[in-house]
């Protein structure tokens, strides 16, 4: 596909995300959209903050998700210190994360813990590394990354790849970690793509509810075939 065709291609969904409608829809009868208002109203003493806070914690387990609301980053540190003695893991203590400064105090609580970092980087030509790569991210047992926003509707959080945010990180370990801050707390998608304005959201654009899950085998709910069993998202203040 040439440029020219995906940059007509980008473009067109660009505006049909600014309009609320896909490609050729009747602007009169546009189908059903999430609304983008308040949940509902926050018990006497509750701040509206605070009640999407608990909406969105609430969804997110009830699709298998675990939440940790926390105070501070010591808090966020304390949370996923204790997520990872919870959880099943291979006994590695290898894990994966994305170059984001935000997850700095995390990462470098786990290095003191003893667990040791893979870098999925592949450096320009290099050929061996890049054979090896896919095979040493689902070698470790946990993936750490940042998330553009959390949807308190369905309990998602939404991840996008890019330079030093690889793709694999969220999808090869059997355990998977999210950071996210509260002012990335959203209603619904509808709401949060409205605060884009003009600016086009990331093309590599994924929107993870819960953890990876199929029941295509004789109907059993079956976790972790296509994705990591477990998913631990952590909020922080921001």
């Amino acid at each position: 596909m040439s440029d020219r065709v995906i940059a007509r291609v980008r473009a067109s969904l660009g505006e049909a995300i600014r309009r609320g409608m896909l490609p050729g829809a009747d602007a009169a009868h546009p189908g059903p959209r999430p609304p983008a208002g308040p949940l509902a109203s926050p018990p006497d003493g509750t701040t509206a903050q605070s009640a999407l806070l608990q909406r969105f914690a609430e969804q997110a387990n009830l699709v298998g998700a675990t939440v940790d609301l926390t105070a501070s980053l010591d808090d966020a540190v304390h949370a996923v210190r204790e997520a990872l003695r919870n959880a099943s893991l291979s006994g590695t203590r290898r894990f994966v994360a994305w170059h984001d400064a935000a997850l700095d105090p995390v990462l470098d609580a786990m290095v003191a813990d003893g667990w040791t970092r893979v870098d999925d980087e592949v450096p320009a030509g290099d050929e061996a590394r890049r054979a090896t790569r896919v095979q040493d991210v689902a070698a470790c047992d946990v993936g750490v990354t940042t998330a553009l926003a959390a949807l308190a509707e369905t309990g998602s959080i939404v991840v996008a790849s890019g330079p030093g945010r690889g793709r694999l990180v969220s999808l090869l370990p059997p355990v998977h970690i999210a950071i996210v801050t509260t002012a990335d707390v959203h209603v619904s998608l509808a709401a949060w793509l409205g605060t884009l304005g003009q600016r086009v959201p990331p093309a590599n654009l994924v929107i993870i509810t819960g953890p990876s899950r199929t029941a295509d085998i004789e109907q059993t709910l079956t976790r972790g075939v296509h994705g990591p069993k477990a998913l631990h998202i952590v909020v922080v203040p921001g």
